[in-house]
């Protein structure tokens, strides 16, 4: 993935500022976590990454791709991000196996069914689970 970069991003829901002028970059390749208290912002930055929450101020590019930039009034919408997020809570549909869980997104973007497998078995091997694919 190529670098993400965040820029003055400021995020406030009425009149409570949850997020406080944040820059950082995620170097393409690296592992980085965010971690903190309960209420720090880390979900909403995560949001704002994903477009799922519109920043009040502030920049999101993913490589020379600018997702949101507020003072151009420029917001991707999340269908148009190419990118995916794995909920704190799951958001898993509990009649579906694992696989079938990750397949959906792949079934909507209509990746052909031998790729979805392939993927499928990749990310459950990075992540330790292939295991528990039918589970």
């Amino acid at each position: 993935m190529p670098d993400v970069t965040i820029s003055h991003l400021s995020k406030k829901f009425a009149a409570t500022t949850v997020l406080h002028d944040i820059d950082l970059t995620i170097r393409d390749g690296e592992f980085f976590t965010l971690l903190g208290p309960s209420g720090c912002g880390k979900s909403t930055t995560l949001s704002c990454v994903a477009g799922l929450e519109r920043p009040t101020t502030g920049s999101i590019a993913v490589g020379d791709r600018t997702m949101v930039d507020t003072a151009a009034r420029t917001f991707v919408p999340p269908e148009g991000r190419n990118l995916g997020m794995v909920f704190q809570s799951y958001a898993l549909w509990p009649h579906m196996t694992v696989a079938q869980n990750l397949a959906l997104p792949l079934r909507i973007r209509k990746v052909d069914r031998r790729r979805q497998a392939t993927l499928i078995g990749e990310a459950l091997d990075k992540v330790g689970l292939a295991g528990m694919r039918d589970r």
